[in-house]
């Protein structure tokens, strides 16, 4: 869980401003004060600073979900500060009065710790179903409404405790009766001790042709210091084997055919994408290797902007199915189209996305990371169906 440097600073300074901001407007006594100004202010700055500077030297999968409720408790506290400052400086100008201005203040402070409330505790109970059909004019006809059910990004470190959760999910899965089943990546926080206990309940996901899982950035173990490489390489290892208890057949890179009767399309998995070349473990070239150039391509990846990056340029893979953005874990869906600040971080942040021939479907997967709140946007599972897409010639 790693706090870059521009963030880090970013939290420092606009929390020392709002707490002087507020020290200024406010005339109440020095215990008033202390307990709601001072001690807040030095409790979240001594807490953003350890997870900058002292955070990566501790190896406990536990320490994610602290800082995460961490953080939901600065976001409690100092959303409402922010908004009384604001009330403050309009009841400075004397446009409304006193009793106005402090009215709307309660309103909105009470409705956001009620988002709040709601987007951590109702929110992330309910699974949503996403059903897409996905048109190809090349997609083999025995392939017509080949059924593949994708979930992504359910980070077990931030939920270990949510047995009937993950139950849900196994079920839903099931219900769908799909030909495959797929995994894009991030299924822990960064340890693979995350995964132990789960393997009972993911072995019962049910597929016709089989379970495929690619890793995310998370699942590599590189949000922590390591005593050795040799301690992080077991890591790594023992997440892998996890996978294989899991009933889940990883492609590192690597690739193989699905069959159905005299038609076939290729099954493509890539390591996760990173555009910094130390953390970039992904081999496109490599995992296409031996595949057919007449195949229809299916690609497993993590990263979407793998696609815009290395994707379209050097392939002519058919659809790729990733996930990582969350969709900021925030979202509104406005005539049936989710808009979400994930907007300013990625081009495909949720959906499909196409270009000429080629396509993407980005999940926003089914876990959290950073805040265990999900705003607007339940946890999903998709339903993705292939379709054969006649050509003008047939109609």
């Amino acid at each position: 869980m790693k706090l870059y440097t521009e963030v880090y600073i970013i939290l420092v300074l606009s929390t020392l401003l709002l707490d002087f901001l507020l020290y200024k407007q406010a005339k109440r006594s020095i215990f008033i004060n202390i307990v709601f100004i001072f001690a807040p202010v030095i409790i979240f700055i001594a807490g953003f600073t350890w997870v900058k500077f002292f955070y990566q030297l501790f190896s406990a999968h536990q320490l994610p979900l602290l800082i995460m409720w961490f953080n939901m408790g600065f976001l409690a506290i100092y959303v409402p500060k922010f908004i009384i400052v604001i009330s403050n400086y309009i009841s400075a100008k004397k446009k409304y009065t006193i009793s106005t201005v402090r009215i709307f203040r309660n309103a909105l402070i009470a409705l956001v710790l009620i988002v709040f409330a709601y987007g951590v505790f109702i929110t992330p109970q309910t699974i949503s179903v996403k059903r897409i059909d996905i048109p190809f004019r090349n997609l083999p006809t025995e392939f017509d409404n080949y059924t593949i059910v994708q979930f992504s990004d359910v980070h077990l470190g931030s939920r270990p405790n949510d047995p009937q959760f993950y139950k849900k999910l196994v079920a839903e899965i099931n219900r769908q009766q799909p030909d495959i089943v797929v995994f894009t990546g991030d299924m822990v926080n960064n340890f693979a001790s995350e995964m132990v206990g789960f393997d009972t309940l993911f072995s019962q996901i049910k597929s016709k042709d089989g379970n495929f899982a690619v890793l995310g950035n998370h699942d590599y173990g590189d949000y922590s210091v390591w005593d050795t490489e040799a301690e992080k390489s077991d890591n790594l290892n023992q997440i892998k084997n996890s996978f294989k208890k899991f009933g889940f057949q990883l492609i590192n890179n690597e690739s193989l055919y699905l069959k159905k009767n005299s038609d076939s399309i290729a099954l493509i998995g890539v390591e996760n994408y990173r555009k910094k070349k130390p953390q970039n473990y992904s081999n496109l070239q490599k995992a296409l290797k031996g595949i057919n150039s007449k195949a229809f391509k299916l690609l497993l990846s993590h990263n979407p902007q793998h696609w815009e990056r290395e994707i379209l340029p050097q392939t002519d893979i058919d659809l790729t199915l990733s996930g990582h953005t969350h969709a900021a874990q925030m979202g509104f869906n406005i005539f049936g189209k989710i808009f979400s600040p994930a907007i300013f971080l990625f081009k495909q942040y949720y959906g499909v996305y196409e270009h000429e021939n080629q396509k993407i479907y980005v999940s926003r997967g089914l876990g959290y990371i950073g805040l265990p709140l999900l705003i607007g946007l339940n946890p999903e599972i998709s339903i993705i169906k292939l379709k054969y897409q006649k050509s003008e010639s047939e109609n």
